[in-house]
């Protein structure tokens, strides 16, 4: 008897129309997401394969939660392919969404969906159970992802769940998006211009099976007593409706406009907030509905729910338009471009963010141009463009949210990453001291006695020092993995602490128990950590395969800025990274994690502990 998995991976070419299966089994080592995606890719794709190309792969993935009642863990889906949005080289990365179309894929008997080749016009996918089927989507070619789901649900029932890509997909922006409902999206990787590239419109799944469970009176126990450590309904958690977070107004929008908050599937926390804006199309959305207007004091709650719901309907990303809107204001501002060259209204900021994704999404005008992404787009406008960000090298992005100068973890993290930066920091440390405001009553000297209770130092979190931030990285890194192969929110796993409990006590046990109740393998903590140690080291095996990871890459992600230029917020002395201790702390790094010191390859040994093999 199978649990947890359902046993079988659907791979689809689309250019021979040919669709066939693979046994989940062959891959279950690496337990499933993330993790079984990059095996995948490992083995099957190429250094010289871009992202553009026929011979690129999609992948998409549950993981042995998905599906279950698991808080957290029921609907997330995750996608792995070769990045366009890499810079200067295209780069193998992954992104994950929430919603339901990770649970029904289960539902209708799949681990997950590879795609490959090229259609030679524009289809979608549609997977019934057995039945799966390539059909002709050139009358939902051009439209929104909101309209595109709303017709094939008409076509296929209103219970069908759907992933669609909008007009930035099919003109391969850069940072195009997968989007799933109206506000879960996989949008940092670039993948909907992947799926443009192999004219590729949609994926719908509609199912009828069920996910089996090894202990289901177990598993229910430990769902009751996990939802207990992770939401309370008189004091919902503070990523639960972010836009009231922000709310300028003292309430007014969130009173005005609030239409409900929806969840995942099986979530009690119900982070996607709806609003009923009028003369803005009905959606809800989470975190990334705020940062428009919390980046921008210029912009009301109105103008920014506006804009979040353009970019989702056109299929674009709301970090990557964020980041062009500051990068073309700081050069208008500095007289590098003009409203006539451009096109854009820099007097009206509401005005210039729809613009500005009007134009990317169509590459329109100087749209063509930031649809390439900052880096690019700078190379085309001259030099001093560069001048007005800081680029990870490595990523077609500028720094976001956090500056590499305000704390160690971060600059330690992003430099031996496998994914972009932001992402790669999500973690303890970064939703809790760096991005976000801590929650009410989790005060700097808790998180210190947290960080004794997990690290024997309450030092490992302060984020000022290098001195032995390796362990710290290495162990949200490893979390991270598993997180993204079970697969697991970030939001709510692991579960380093807990505002419910009297002294913030977490358990970071309940994955490998969750794990274990769901699929029967015993497996424990130290178990489980172990698998996500080995896929983060097939990450970098791949990174190093396709040309992107080594030392030499990890010391250029650090730019020369952050060594030179100081940041007033910065708690470093002198305000600046101090690049002695930032290399020796690297060293260490490499050396905890079995790697070679000067090479920053994993070594023979560490590979043969870790049962893998070197491309």
């Amino acid at each position: 008897m199978r649990y947890g998995w359902v046993g079988k991976i659907l791979r689809i070419d689309l250019s021979t129309r040919e669709i066939s299966h693979t046994a989940t089994e062959k891959y279950q080592e690496f337990i499933g997401g993330r993790g079984i995606a990059a095996k995948i890719f490992y083995d099957e794709v190429g250094a010289e394969v871009g992202a553009f190309d026929a011979e690129n792969k999609l992948l998409f993935m549950t993981g042995p939660l998905t599906g279950t009642p698991v808080p957290g863990g029921s609907g997330r889906s995750a996608f792995y392919s070769k990045s366009p949005v890499g810079y200067p080289r295209e780069v193998c990365a992954h992104s994950s969404m929430g919603g339901s179309i990770g649970a029904e894929l289960k539902y209708a008997g799949y681990d997950g969906v590879i795609l490959e080749g090229k259609a030679d016009k524009p289809v979608y996918i549609l997977i019934e159970d057995e039945k799966v089927e390539i059909k002709d989507a050139s009358e939902l070619w051009g439209l929104d992802t909101y309209e595109s789901q709303r017709i094939i649900k008409k076509y296929h029932g209103t219970h069908v769940q759907v992933a669609s890509i909008g007009p930035a997909g099919e003109n391969l922006y850069r940072m195009a998006a997968i989007v799933h409902g109206t506000g879960h999206a996989a949008g940092q990787s670039g993948f909907g211009a992947v799926m443009g590239a192999k004219k590729l419109k949609a994926i719908a799944v509609k199912g009828s099976q069920a996910v089996k469970l090894a202990k289901p009176k177990e598993l229910l126990k430990l769902i009751e007593y996990t939802t207990s450590l992770i939401y309370r309904a008189d004091n919902p958690p503070r990523m639960s409706g972010n836009l009231v977070m922000v709310d300028k107004n003292g309430g007014d929008f969130y009173h005005k406009y609030y239409a409900g908050k929806f969840s995942c599937s099986a979530c009690p926390i119900a982070c996607q907030t709806a609003f009923d804006v009028p003369g803005v199309p009905f959606g809800a959305d989470s975190c990334k509905g705020q940062s428009l207007v919390s980046q921008d004091p210029l912009l009301n709650l109105e103008e920014s729910w506006a804009v979040n719901q353009l970019v989702n309907r056109l299929g674009l990303s709301t970090s990557g338009i964020l980041q062009v809107f500051k990068w073309l204001v700081s050069m208008h501002a500095a007289g590098l471009i003009t409203e006539k060259e451009t096109g854009l209204t820099f007097s009206n900021h509401g005005e210039l963010l729809k613009e500005i994704a009007y134009k990317t999404a169509y590459r329109q005008g100087f749209g063509d141009i930031i649809a390439e992404l900052l880096p690019r787009a700078a190379n085309k406008i001259g030099a001093e463009a560069n001048k007005h960000f800081i680029h990870f090298n490595g990523w077609g992005l500028a720094i976001s949210f956090e500056d590499l100068r305000l704390n160690s973890i971060f600059a330690l993290q992003t430099a031996t990453g496998t994914l972009a930066p932001f992402v790669d920091q999500w973690s303890f440390f970064g939703v809790m001291k760096g991005i976000f405001h801590l929650p009410e009553g989790l005060s700097n000297e808790t998180v210190a006695q947290i960080s004794q209770r997990i690290f024997g130092s309450e030092q490992a979190y302060d984020g000022v020092t290098f001195e032995n931030k390796a362990a710290v990285v290495i162990h949200e890194q490893n979390y991270r993995m598993l997180n993204d192969s079970l697969i697991l929110c970030r939001w709510v796993h692991p579960l380093e602490f807990s505002i419910y409990q009297p002294d913030y006590t977490g358990d970071m046990s309940v994955q490998s128990k969750l794990f274990s109740c769901v699929t029967g393998e015993d497996m424990d903590e130290t178990g489980l950590l172990k698998v996500g140690d080995k896929i983060f080291n097939l990450e970098r095996m791949l990174g190093i395969q396709h040309g992107y990871r080594s030392k030499e890459h990890d010391l250029q992600v650090v730019d020369e800025r952050h060594y030179t230029e100081p940041h007033p917020a910065s708690p470093f002395p002198d305000k600046v990274i101090n690049k002695t201790e930032f290399m020796n702390e690297l060293t260490n790094y490499y050396r905890l994690r079995g790697w070679d010191e000067e090479s920053g390859m994993p070594t023979e040994a560490k590979l043969k502990e870790l049962s893998l093999r070197r491309y």
